[in-house]
């Protein structure tokens, strides 16, 4: 009788067809943007990034936003165990009346007059909201706020006579304070 046992000796694995092309194929940068969308819904937006109430803002943190961003994240740690960074961009949607350079989230409106300042008041606003179920997720999850499309960054100012002030607003400021969250837990 045969051995059953299963071989564990790698060998080259043959396409059916030389001509197809598998995801493994395509180069590693148009991989990472097939796994950057593999488990998002496109044109999804929460509640937190579009309202100034900050009571509004908090629920949807903790009962919508969080939990979806969690189990995304947890997703993508069992589909790729051996990931060592996870960053979940998100594309805020201001109301069509306002000002897309002038939008920012509710909780970077608690009074801090300097970038450092808003970013420590958002990062504790944050920490009171957030949970990690494990210190590996903590590691290698990053949240960014990608800036509205017509929007410019102050890197890209930089130079000019028309940068803006240091008290404005930068979009920047949310990895910032999410990253300062994950070190004062």
């Amino acid at each position: 009788m045969p051995d059953s046992e299963p071989s564990t000796k790698w060998q080259q694995s043959y396409k059916d067809d030389p001509c197809r092309i598998s995801l493994l194929d395509l180069p590693r940068e148009l991989r990472d943007i097939i796994y950057a969308y593999t488990f998002h819904v496109t044109e999804a937006s929460y509640r937190i990034f579009n309202t100034r109430d900050l009571d509004a803002t908090s629920h949807g943190w903790r009962n919508r936003f969080w939990p979806a961003i969690l189990d995304s994240a947890g997703k993508m740690l069992t589909q790729f165990p051996n990931v060592e960074s996870i960053t979940m961009p998100m594309k805020p949607f201001p109301e069509p009346h306002s000002q897309p350079s002038l939008w920012r989230p509710a909780f970077f409106d608690l009074g801090g007059r300097t970038a450092d300042r808003r970013i420590e008041l958002a990062a504790e606003w944050m920490l009171d909201r957030t949970n990690f179920p494990d210190e590996r997720l903590r590691d290698c999850l990053h949240l960014e706020l990608e800036p509205s499309p017509n929007n410019i960054s102050r890197e890209e100012y930089f130079g000019s006579r028309f940068a803006p002030d240091e008290e404005e607003w930068d979009y920047a400021e949310f990895g910032h304070a999410f990253e300062l969250m994950k070190a004062l837990d």
